[in-house]
């Protein structure tokens, strides 16, 4: 499986694997612009392809994320504006990377086209389909959000392809993973940028440890596409003295939990330490980090989302 998740990465939409790019109905691109427009996203990802090492150097600065022991359905894919790591068992991204600058943040002029469809570097087995995200309580909810993918058009085109998106029940994502993003993007003004990590826990039973494959529960009917317990988002952002500050965000994926509470306070009491996310994703995010520098920034947790980043 990985050397074909390999040979997909390396060749593209060249790769003779079901090259077609599938759009769903509700797709917003006029049907005589979606010829060329596609071609150009799926250019665009094959280009990327080639400058692997530099673009992890970009937006993945302390090394690529380890991965927990055996995990042989996951692999990296990268995009100019962003690192995924995918799981091919869970036709779901697990973790999203990326830089996000202010003016990345500012920029308001490509056009945003909502257009859903698989990515062309994934095989049918590996790859969700549209019916496989078709839900009434949940919505395809984008790890590096579509506002945050602005730097250019194939950037926006390219953070609606199935390999960007993981299942959100409708109130979590309208009403807290929306809030959190907005944040974010006003961290990156008034931080002048900041490093990203955005990605899916599957803990359903809560013991703190990931759920093995077959405990992992599955959008119906077609039960493909898994379902996270909580979502992360993981922030570090490098001062011009060379300190690096840090916050992350552990939350649950449940729209109970928050129901008649204020928004804002709520993220701020779920505030948790990279070493919280580390321990229940299994992953080390920042492997190549110094180790006296990764114990207290991964050990560390911020105190308010108020006071975070006040420089």
């Amino acid at each position: 499986m990985l050397k074909c998740l390999f040979l997909a990465l390396v060749f593209g939409p060249f790769f003779p694997v079901s090259v077609f790019s599938q759009f769903c109905s509700d797709c917003e691109i006029p049907s005589n612009v979606r010829a060329a427009r596609p071609k150009t996203a799926d250019k665009a990802l094959s280009e990327a392809t080639l400058q692997q090492n530099a673009l992890v150097k970009i937006h993945l600065p302390f090394g690529i994320p380890k991965a927990i022991p055996g995990a042989t359905n996951e692999s990296i894919f990268v995009q100019f504006g962003w690192i995924t790591w995918y799981d091919a068992h869970l036709k779901s991204p697990l973790w999203v990377a990326y830089e996000f600058s202010k003016a990345d943040a500012l920029k308001k002029k490509v056009e945003r086209l909502d257009c859903f469809r698989r990515d062309s570097r994934l095989f049918d087995a590996d790859a969700p389909f549209c019916h496989d995200h078709r839900l009434s309580s949940y919505v395809r909810g984008h790890l590096i959000p579509a506002n945050d993918s602005k730097r250019w058009q194939e950037m926006m085109d390219n953070s609606f392809r199935f390999s960007n998106m993981a299942p959100l029940l409708k109130e979590f994502n309208r009403r807290v993973w929306m809030r959190l993003e907005g944040r974010v993007n006003k961290w990156a003004v008034s931080g002048d940028g900041v490093k990203v990590v955005t990605g899916a826990v599957f803990d359903k039973d809560t013991d703190g440890q990931r759920d093995r494959a077959d405990e992992i529960a599955r959008i119906k009917p077609r039960n493909r596409v898994g379902l996270a317990s909580h979502f992360y988002k993981i922030l570090i952002h490098r001062r011009p003295t060379g300190v690096i500050d840090s916050i992350a965000f552990l939350l649950p994926h449940n729209s109970g939990v928050y129901a008649g509470k204020k928004v804002i306070p709520y993220l701020n009491s779920r505030i948790v330490s990279i070493d919280d996310i580390e321990a229940i994703t299994g992953i080390d995010f920042y492997p190549d980090m110094p180790f006296v520098q990764q114990n207290a920034i991964e050990g560390g947790k911020a105190t308010s989302i108020f006071k975070w980043l006040t420089l």
